[in-house]
């Protein structure tokens, strides 16, 4: 027994495929990635920190390379001159961890 072929345009978004799962309506999908005019709505582009905020919380990871985790007390302090709020300098110090910490453990085994 045959399947009957089903043009796409007639087949329902969630109508089986061939292997039983359901068809999705990929079509649909992009439609709500278009505004009303057609135009795709673009995401805006992250922005870097100024350098003169990076040199600052640089200059505090460095001189901390034994113990990277800056108190509450020294957030806050951070916050005031930086301008920056918590939780921007706590991901900006969980970051330099991952990036740093372990290219400078390497560099230190590299020297034994």
């Amino acid at each position: 027994m045959s399947a009957i072929p089903v043009r796409p345009e007639e087949r329902s978004p969630f109508a089986p495929s061939r292997n039983g799962m359901p068809q999705h309506d990929v079509g649909r999908y992009h439609e709500g990635m278009m505004g009303i005019s057609g135009e795709t709505k673009k995401r805006k582009r992250r922005a870097n920190f100024p350098q003169r905020t990076t040199d600052e919380l640089r200059s505090w990871f460095l001189g901390n390379l034994q113990h990277p985790y800056p108190t509450d007390t020294e957030k806050q302090d951070m916050a005031r001159v930086t301008g920056l709020q918590m939780n921007q300098i706590t991901n900006w110090f969980i970051n330099a961890r991952r990036r740093k910490l372990p290219t400078h453990d390497q560099q230190r085994s590299c020297r034994k």
